[in-house]
């Protein structure tokens, strides 16, 4: 398992290092600091796919190979970022914005997405106990494939392509089950627990790329409410899949709690988000208002400026 942590920890910062060179950071804030660690979270995941499977082809799946790989990849972006950072003017940061504090909308919605994670987590956390291998598409599809790729990485990593598998999706992407099979290469063995701690990663990635993203663009209050909403329809989701397989009445009624519980969450904060969209819009309005008012008078005392130095030019 720590080798498998050290994995993820190589692929985030490999994914750091190559998104400082596509993307230059523009601005030291912290919206952009959290959509671009997301990013390159998501970034370095491809980037160790990619190199994994090179491995498959070269015949080099192995662990020493892999590591000595990865680490010689990370070590070339990383010089390369730094020289290429150090060529660069220093950034001029005079303009800058600074980040907004949270609002009290903000700390009531945080609170409503912190108790959906919490939710998630939980449910997530009795499926994993009662279904180790995971549900129908981990066992069937993306573990599947990593199975071939981690034992047959020789000679044979093929045959999870083979159309003879017809309950399967062969042609499904590779991204998941390479990085799958990568892990379990890092620590040696085939361990479920490494699979749910990858599929945990994917889901922290993508929903703190679509609340960054939101964020950045239509503010904190949308994007609280976009995370949300992800998370209840999640939880709903895995929540109902979970009553079905469940025999005993109490998990049943259990089952129900949560999601109700997800329910009334979600009510509440979509009511309280609403009115906090419409006093963030009605705050924004305000402050641009503010910034016409104070440039129209920018310009008003440049105008007088002006005349005044035409006079003591006349006045010669």
């Amino acid at each position: 398992m720590e080798l498998a942590l050290f994995a993820l920890t190589i692929s985030g910062a490999t994914g750091w290092f190559a998104l400082e060179i596509a993307w230059p950071r523009p601005r030291q804030v912290s919206g952009s600091l959290v959509l671009r660690a997301a990013v390159s979270g998501a970034l370095g995941l491809f980037a160790s796919s990619l190199i994994y499977f090179a491995c498959l082809i070269l015949g080099l799946a192995t662990r020493p190979w892999v590591i000595g790989i990865d680490i010689a990849v990370l070590v070339a972006l990383a010089g390369y970022g730094v020289s290429a950072q150090r060529s660069r003017p220093p950034l001029d940061t005079r303009h800058d914005e600074p980040a907004e504090p949270l609002s009290a909308i903000d700390w009531m919605l945080g609170a409503g997405l912190a108790t959906a994670l919490v939710v998630n987590g939980y449910i997530w956390l009795q499926r994993f106990r009662d279904e180790s291998l995971g549900f129908w598409d981990a066992f069937a599809i993306w573990n599947l494939k990593a199975r071939f790729f981690f034992f047959d990485a020789g000679e044979h990593w093929q045959r999870a392509f083979s159309d003879i598998i017809e309950w399967s999706h062969t042609d499904y992407p590779l991204l998941l089950p390479l990085n799958v099979a990568r892990l379990w290469t890092y620590a040696g063995d085939a361990d479920q627990t490494i699979s749910a701690l990858l599929s945990v990663a994917f889901s922290t990635l993508a929903l703190a790329i679509l609340f960054a993203a939101i964020a950045q663009a239509r503010g904190r209050p949308l994007a609280f409410l976009g995370a949300l909403a992800v998370c209840v329809a999640f939880g709903l989701r895995i929540a109902r899949r979970a009553e079905r397989g469940e025999p005993a009445e109490a998990g049943r009624r259990r089952v129900q709690g949560i999601r109700l519980l997800a329910l009334g969450l979600l009510l509440a904060v979509a009511l309280a988000g609403a009115g906090g969209a419409r006093i963030a819009g009605q705050e924004a309005e305000r402050a641009l208002l503010d910034r016409q008012a104070a440039a129209f008078e920018a310009l008003r005392a440049e105008r007088q400026m002006l005349t005044a130095v035409t006079v003591a030019r006349a006045a010669r």
